[in-house]
This record gives structure tokens, C-alpha cells and sequence, in this order.
């Protein structure tokens, strides 16, 4: 005797029989898109499937599980689509949603211990951090295959959107150039690749010094650094990203790290950029970050622990045999470590913080097999930035206590929410005079100082500012900040962000820009004379 299911599904039949006539679709097409649930169809059933697929609805059946599995929901979508054909009307999305089985992880209890404090996650497992566990890429591929059968009626508008928005990006781009040590250093992509290419050309002989209006010389050959999009296809990844990207200071060799995998940690390479030659084996496992001492031979990079927290600096000499020395370990795994040259590429910088405190060590940059200098000693809730400019002695100085020069300083804590700005000579950083004092209508979000210009970020009533002193004639620290150029767009709100760019004594600074209305935009403005001119 039928079934309720059954019946309905002959009596919507009867009503497509002519519908379906001209648009058929064969049995064997059909027995292609249900596998194994074919054979369990009546007649009826398997008209009503060939009748969907004809018409343009295949997706129904994607990802439909084996036969056996929720048959009674699959024969309920039938019956739905059955009607749904005869132009009763109706919706089979709630019916073809239920015939879908969403993957479902196994429980495996473990154990987790911190703070004297026991928890069970039952889903630990599924943390891979290698990305290399058959177990977890299979659960992934589920849920991503699930996700796919569940948003399948809506690939043709997924399609759609994607081509409109890829073809309102300009694929073939370059970026705004940065002028330094002879060359201007910039990244460009091509049509159809997904990845940048690092370039640069050389300063023509005789240019004048960097202006707002500078740009690369097209008369110069293009030097092409580094090439991510061939570096993935050489290597057959299937993931690539770039951590950084760094010439040596005498421009000769190039310093990068590169993640393969997708988890965030990267490998450092160097290369020789006459030759192409790498120089070196590949260190694995870094954070991503990397500096360069004077020597063109020293390089520091990070490691990270089992918690994936940057926490380690090392120093690797180029063609150096044994292990490589670490010079600075954080144990407080509230800490995080990262490292960074000062723009004034006189001191190398290690920097350790939390969410609201922090500690910055320096060494000279042409002494890198000596010892870091604590600047200012840890202080919970006490967070410090500094800028380093080398005073009238411009020397490099020879040791890590006695590079001369002073530290800009920007400078919170509890009492100080909002920060000041300090100067402190380096030799004695507890000696500071405060700039410009705390304001509690003012965020004083961060400082920067050149050869002759010192680059001040702020915000007020939610708006951002960027206002530029000049540093006393011959470098001399200042005793105090006045007659401030505050740069100003004429919108009412925008979103503004201001640096120096290029070598220490530039005197460029670079403007990025965007509101509502502008979209994100970079201007250089020179600051001695503030003609402005837009880059980007």
C-alpha cells in the first residue's frame, strides 16, 4: 500500500508529466548526481530528480548523504519538489536543508592545567598548530564541504559577486615608493597574480634631495628583490604569506621570512642581491620578524614558545656553524617580544610588553655581539615608545651605554592615561624633561623624530591630528616644544595617520588619509617648505 509521501509525489507527477518533456535529462546523468540513493527511488521519485536537474536545480542534491542515511527527509524534499514542479508553489530550502548532515567532532577528553587551575576541553584535538594532523584536515574538510552543500543555492550569486568585486580592484599596482640609501624601494602586483614583487631602482646621479613630489626614475632598470608570487610556484605551496622584507644597510643583501604553511611561523632566508645566491641555511620557525645590525653580517630574529608567543631573540652571524645565541629570553608569558631598528639606524631595539605595560632594551647598533641596555625598568601599568635621535654628536658611538644622543619619549601611566611626551638623554634615561605635559582632552598616540623634525600623532574629540615641530639647529635635545605645524584636512572627520619616510635626514613626511567620502589616500608633504603634493 503507499505511502502519504508516495501518493503525492503520483499526483504531482501526473501534473508535470507534459512540463518536463522537452527539457530531459538522462538516467544515466541522473544516476551520476545520486550515487547509491538512486536505487532506492520509485519510478515517480527518480522523474521528480531527473525533472529538478533538467530545470537547473542539481544543487539540491549536493552532498546528499548515502543511502540509509535520512532517507524519510530526502523523500520529504521529493514530495516538496514535486510539488513545488507542478507550479503549486512553495519552497524546497527548509526541506533540502534537512537532508544534509553537518559534521560533528569526536569527543576526546584532555586535561588542561593553569594557575593552579584544572579545566577538561573536550575539543582540544582539534588544535593543530603544525596543520599537519590527518584527523583535524579531515574534520575541516567536512565542515567546509558542509558549508558548501549548505550555501549551494547560492552559488551563482557567490559567483557573481566575486567577478564584480575583482573587477573594481586594480590588479596590476604599484605602491607609493620610499626613498632610501639610493634607491627607491616599492611593491607592485600583476594581472591575475595574487602575490607582491619587491623592487627598486636606483637614485639617478645628481638627484636633489627627497621632495614631496618624488617618484621612482623610469630611465633606471627595475630590480626586482623578491618575487612572492614566484617563490610560491617554485615551491608548490598551497599557502604563502611574507613576514618582512629587509635590505642590509649597505643595500647588498636581502633578509626575509616567509610562512608556507599558513600557521604563522616563518622561515628567514638571505640572499645576495647581485648574485641571487642564498647565503645561508633557512632558519624555520620564526615569529616573522628580523633586524639587521651594521655589519651587513649580524641578523636577530624571534622565536616563539608552545603557547606560539614571540619570546626569544637570537643572533645568527652569516655563515656561522653552531647554534646561534640567545640574547634575550621573556619568561613572563603575559609578555610578548619583538625587535626593531631605530630610524636613526644607530641602536637595534628589543621591545617586551603586555596589555598595559612595557619594557624597551637597546644596543649599538654597530657593537651587535654586545650586551642590551634596559632604557626604563619594567613597572606594572606603565607602558613607554621611544625615538632615538644622536644629538649633536652624530657618531655611532661604540658600545650599548654610550651612543649619545637623546630618546623621544611618549610616556603613560595610571596618572597619565592619555600620555606626555618626554625627552631623556641616553646615557641617563631616568633624567627626563617632560615636552609637551599630559592632557586630559588630548591622546597622544605616538612620536617620531628625524635629523630635523620631530612627528607627533594625536587625537581630540575623537578626531586624529598630526602636528611637527622642528628639532634645535645641529640636533641639540629640545627644552621644550612651540610653534607646532598642525596638519588639517578640510573634511570634518576623517581617519589620518603621518610618519617620516625614507632616510634619517629627510625631510618628507608621509600622510595617509581616508573619510567617509575620500577613499584611502597617501600624500607627502615637505615639511620644511609644506608643499603638498598626492601620491596615492
Amino acid at each position: 500500500m503507499p505511502n502519504r509521501q508516495q501518493t503525492a509525489i503520483g499526483t504531482a507527477v501526473g501534473a508535470l508529466a507534459g512540463f518536463m518533456l522537452g527539457r530531459a535529462t538522462s538516467n544515466l546523468q541522473t544516476k551520476r548526481i545520486l550515487g547509491s540513493n538512486y536505487k532506492w527511488m520509485s519510478s515517480q521519485e527518480r522523474r521528480v530528480a531527473r525533472s529538478l536537474i533538467s530545470h537547473g536545480h542539481d544543487h539540491v542534491f549536493k552532498a546528499w548523504p548515502k543511502a540509509g542515511v535520512n532517507d524519510d527527509a530526502k523523500r520529504r524534499l521529493l514530495t516538496a519538489a514535486a510539488t513545488y514542479l507542478s507550479g503549486a508553489g512553495g519552497s524546497l530550502e527548509a526541506e533540502r536543508l534537512s537532508v544534509l548532515s553537518p559534521p560533528v567532532p569526536d569527543k576526546q577528553s584532555k586535561l588542561l592545567q593553569t594557575h593552579d587551575d584544572s579545566r577538561e576541553d573536550s575539543y582540544y584535538w582539534l588544535r593543530d598548530d603544525e596543520r599537519k594532523s590527518p584527523a583535524v584536515l579531515s574534520y575541516l574538510k567536512a565542515e567546509n564541504e558542509y558549508t558548501a552543500a549548505a550555501m549551494a543555492d547560492t552559488k551563482q550569486l557567490q559567483d557573481e559577486l566575486y567577478k564584480e568585486m575583482r573587477a573594481r580592484i586594480q590588479e596590476a599596482d604599484t605602491s607609493v615608493a620610499a626613498r632610501y640609501h639610493g634607491y627607491h624601494y616599492y611593491t607592485r602586483t600583476e594581472e591575475g597574480q595574487q602575490y607582491a614583487v619587491h623592487c627598486r631602482r636606483a637614485v639617478p646621479q645628481g638627484s636633489g634631495p627627497p621632495g614631496e613630489s618624488d617618484e621612482p626614475s623610469p630611465d633606471q632598470p627595475e630590480e626586482v628583490l623578491l618575487d612572492e608570487n614566484r617563490r610560491k610556484t617554485e615551491g608548490k605551496h598551497s599557502f604563502y604569506m611574507v613576514g618582512e622584507c629587509e635590505t642590509s644597510p649597505n643595500q647588498q643583501l636581502l633578509a626575509w621570512t616567509e610562512d608556507t604553511v599558513g600557521g604563522e611561523k616563518y622561515t628567514l632566508h638571505v640572499k645576495d642581491l647581485t648574485s641571487g645566491k642564498e647565503l645561508m641555511t633557512p632558519i624555520p620557525g620564526t615569529s616573522g620578524d628580523v633586524m639587521w645590525a651594521n655589519d651587513n653580517n649580524t641578523l636577530f630574529y624571534i622565536v616563539k614558545d608552545h603557547l606560539d608567543r614571540p619570546h626569544k631573540v637570537l643572533r645568527h652571524n652569516i655563515g656561522q656553524q653552531g647554534d646561534d645565541q640567545v640574547v634575550y629570553e621573556e619568561k613572563d608569558e603575559a609578555f610578548y617580544v619583538g625587535i626593531g631598528r631605530s630610524h636613526s639606524e644607530q641602536l637595534l631595539y628589543i621591545h617586551s610588553g603586555s596589555a598595559v605595560t612595557s619594557e624597551t632594551s637597546y644596543l649599538s647598533a654597530d657593537n651587535p655581539t654586545g650586551n642590551f641596555t634596559v632604557i626604563l625598568p619594567r613597572t606594572q601599568d606603565v607602558e613607554y615608545s621611544v625615538s632615538h635621535h644622536p644629538g649633536s654628536n652624530s657618531s655611532s658611538g661604540g658600545g650599548s651605554s654610550g651612543s649619545g644622543g637623546w630618546f623621544l619619549m611618549v610616556y603613560r601611566d595610571p596618572s597619565k592615561p592619555n600620555s606626555e611626551l618626554r625627552v631623556a638623554p641616553v646615557d641617563d634615561p631616568s633624567q627626563q624633561k617632560v615636552l609637551l605635559p599630559h592632557r586630559d582632552d588630548v591622546k597622544l598616540e605616538h612620536a617620531s623624530v628625524g635629523a630635523k623634525w620631530i612627528v607627533v600623532s594625536e587625537r581630540s574629540r575623537a578626531q586624529q591630528s598630526v602636528v611637527i615641530y622642528r628639532v634645535p639647529e645641529g640636533g641639540a635635545v629640545p627644552e621644550s616644544l612651540t610653534d607646532g605645524q598642525k596638519v588639517e584636512f578640510e573634511e570634518p572627520a576623517y581617519s589620518l595617520s603621518g610618519g617620516l619616510t625614507g632616510d634619517f635626514d629627510s625631510q618628507v613626511l608621509r600622510l595617509r588619509y581616508s573619510s567617509l567620502t575620500t577613499p584611502p589616500s597617501v600624500y607627502d608633504q615637505r615639511m620644511d617648505t609644506g608643499m603638498v603634493q598626492l601620491e596615492l
